[in-house]
Formats: C-alpha cells, structure tokens, sequence
C-alpha cells in the first residue's frame, strides 16, 4: 500500500508530488485540520462548521449529490454540492481535528502537479485560511491506494 499525502494552507493551492501516480483505486483515509481555535461562546462566522475540499485529481465523476427536503417547508433545497467536493465537518473551539474517513473512489492518473480549492460549509469565498479565530492554519490529507508503479505489462 501507498499514501497520497499533501498539506493545504491556501484556499487555492497548487501541489506537486514527486512523480504521475496511475489510475487506480484511492481510499480517503485521514484529515488532520489545524486551526486557531473559537474562544467559548464565539459564533463561527467564517468556516460556519467545516470546510469543504476540491481536488483537481478528481475528474468530477466519483461523487454525486442530489437535493434534500427543508422540514419547515418540505420545498427541496438544491445541494451546491460540486463534483469533486468532500466535506470536512469540524469542532471549531478545538485546535486540531483528526478526521477518519473510508470513502474510496476511482481516479485518473494523478499528474505531478494539481490544484486544491478549500472553502467554508456555505461555499463562500472566504479566506479560510489564517491566524485569526476561527481560521484554519492547515489541513493535511491522506489518501490510500495500490502501488506508486504500474505493474500490469510486466
């Protein structure tokens, strides 16, 4: 087994990695998010309870969102959900959020270099990152799959 890992501290990242990883199953294991934790009693004004990650690696076909219900009004609300989105809910009055998760997906090849886009639960353009309260410093992520190589043809 081989771990996809990359650190974001920009809304808009670009990362590389060392070589073209192909495509093949990856597991999405572990969110490690640091961050200036709220003092009790403040109100998230800027991450409004998690962040959500876009990686470019992703072609926009491993996840599907559809639409839910209002209960107070039963009208559909329409999820702006994009493609490539995976949702990070966090406790805001801690300093680091240790996320498990076990969502495979099926991906391209990974070229050496992509972007990554992050931004707030409400998918505003927001700076999440910073230094202030309530701000994330930064948010590593691990991927599992197969083999760095491609075996088959050997």
């Amino acid at each position: 087994m081989a771990i996809l890992h990359y650190r974001l501290t920009e809304n808009n990242q670009s990362i590389e990695i060392p070589t073209t990883i192909h495509a093949q199953s990856f597991i999405f294991r572990r969110a490690v998010v640091r961050m200036v934790p709220l003092t009790a009693g403040a109100s998230s004004t800027i991450l409004k309870g998690g962040v959500i990650f876009s990686p470019s690696h992703f072609s926009g076909f491993e996840i599907s969102s559809g639409t839910s219900i209002d209960t107070t009004t039963n009208k559909p609300i329409t999820n702006n959900l994009g493609f490539n989105d995976i949702l990070l809910g966090l406790d805001e009055y801690k300093p680091i959020n240790n996320i498990y998760y076990d969502m495979e997906f099926q991906s391209e090849d990974i070229n050496r270099g992509f972007t990554v886009s992050t931004k707030n639960f409400d998918r505003e353009s927001v700076n999440v990152f910073g230094n202030n309260a309530g701000q994330v410093k930064s948010i590593d992520v691990y991927f599992q799959f197969s083999s760095l190589y491609k075996y088959e043809g050997y």
